[in-house]
């Protein structure tokens, strides 16, 4: 876990008990509001990019490669990212949340960070590559090839890498850099995947992959500890409702943080290797295609979740006014465009070919709808980090977790992949409506202090 030195104390009553009190909002000062802005177009650029290279990517995949290499590799894959999120430790929100309260010697802690994920990422790795494919049948290829189990384990690493420096970005409001780094990753993986085709036994789509990561991650390691904002001192106030220096709510924190983390990518991910055992390895590449494209609508919209924590970790102060701007900007910019593609989902998919849509159309559209809600439960558990209230993160998680695995199994027995879809989206519903008195906390906390600034000047 990340430790940092630091920021003066806000006496704490009881350093084990999360701390209700929040700080009186104010409105959001011009610079405030800008970095808002800049962090989350930066966020949603990222995403764009990635996005744009990962259709052409799994396009061409999908006309180069046949299903079952396609459903191969992305077990893998999926298999990859199930452990990321597991032994990335949660990095990728505890860094945007505490990294900025870090006042010296950044980059020992953001070293420390890389060290900690990268070594749990070949210890798990490891253990999987050797001991799970006795268990599951569809995993058993690894056991045939030293090889390709040591690029799974190297891959790993290197995937746990490539996520913390995004975030290490991100805290250190170096969100720009994000979209060039992913771009060039884009681009890498785009180039290898053509180059590799009917080569090292048809994993070309994991070999781009493993190889793109490799060469990014060793340029923006390098460049990230040549710059002087993982150095420089923070700018944030002392005062916090999170202090470095109270150890044990700061563990507790940490730990209930990464808990709600695993929870919430671990389910996500988990659901490609469900549909790959109840399903078998064509129907998972169907399945695959719809998930990647919907994973990266999801990401964009939470984009604007990440920059809401980044600067609530800043401006605690005005937490709530940031809130309302980030519902606002998503409600007018991102909720239409979302509602037309819920409309034409599944003609999307027939760019990877008829079959892709006929097979993963509803789905498709499911997962799609199931964005709405999970934004809003993003957000919402951006204000409780800030907050420090990492014990609601995870019963939120818990919820979409609970739900989402309780239903899966017996839907996809009856409707195929389509019951993934709406087991999805019954999760991310339920848990909607469990985070909706924090949204509806925090807008009426700004409002009453609005009301009060006119009535008062």
């Amino acid at each position: 876990m990340m430790r940092g030195t630091s920021a003066a104390v806000v006496a704490p009553v009881d350093e084990s008990a999360p701390d209700d009190r929040v700080t009186a909002p104010r409105p959001v000062t011009y610079r405030g509001a800008n970095q808002l802005t800049r962090t989350t177009a930066a966020l949603a650029v990222n995403t764009v990019m990635t996005s744009a290279f990962g259709l052409a990517f799994w396009l061409v995949v999908s006309h180069r490669y046949t299903a079952r290499q396609v459903g191969t590799d992305s077990a893998l894959l999926s298999s990859m990212l199930l452990l990321s999120s597991l032994t990335e430790l949660n990095f990728s929100t505890a860094l945007p949340r505490l990294l900025p309260q870090v006042r010296r010697n950044r980059h020992r802690v953001v070293a420390l960070c890389f060290l900690a994920t990268g070594a749990a990422g070949a210890v798990v790795a490891t253990a999987f590559a050797f001991l799970v494919p006795h268990v599951v049948v569809n995993l058993r290829f690894l056991l045939q090839s030293k090889e390709l189990a040591l690029a799974f384990i190297v891959g790993l690493v290197l995937f746990n890498l490539f996520a913390v420096q995004d975030a290490v970005l991100v805290a250190t409001r170096r969100a720009s850099t994000v979209p060039v780094k992913n771009t060039l990753f884009g681009l890498a993986k785009l180039g290898l995947v053509l180059v590799l085709v009917g080569r090292l036994a048809g994993h070309g789509i994991f070999a781009a992959w493993l190889l793109a990561t490799l060469l990014v991650a060793l340029v923006v390691g390098v460049l990230l500890f040549a710059t002087d904002e993982c150095r420089s001192a923070s700018d944030v106030g002392q005062q916090t409702l999170l202090p470095l220096d109270g150890r044990r709510r700061l563990v507790r924190y940490l730990t209930l943080d990464w808990l709600a983390g695993l929870l919430g990518q671990g389910t996500a991910d988990l659901l490609p290797l469900i549909v790959l055992a109840a399903l078998g390895r064509a129907v998972t590449g169907y399945f695959y295609i719809a998930f990647v494209v919907t994973t990266a609508v999801a990401t964009f919209s939470q984009s604007f979740s990440v920059s809401l924590l980044v600067e609530g970790a800043h401006d605690e102060s005005a937490l709530e006014e940031l809130t309302r701007r980030t519902l606002v900007r998503y409600g007018a910019v991102v909720l239409p465009a979302l509602l037309v593609a819920v409309v034409v989902a599944p003609s999307g998919l027939r760019v990877f070919g008829t079959q892709y849509a006929v097979q993963a159309g509803t789905v498709f559209r499911l997962f799609l709808l199931a964005t709405i809600p999970q934004t809003a439960v993003a957000v919402a558990m951006s204000v409780e980090r800030v907050r420090g209230r990492a014990d609601r993160v995870l019963r939120f998680q818990a919820a979409t977790a609970v739900t989402a695995l309780v239903l899966v199994v017996p839907l996809v027995r009856e409707a195929g992949l389509a019951g993934v879809g709406l087991a999805w989206l019954a999760a991310q519903a339920v848990t909607f409506l469990l985070v909706l008195p924090t949204l509806v906390g925090v807008l009426s906390s700004q409002r009453q202090t609005a009301g009060q600034t006119v009535s008062n000047p």
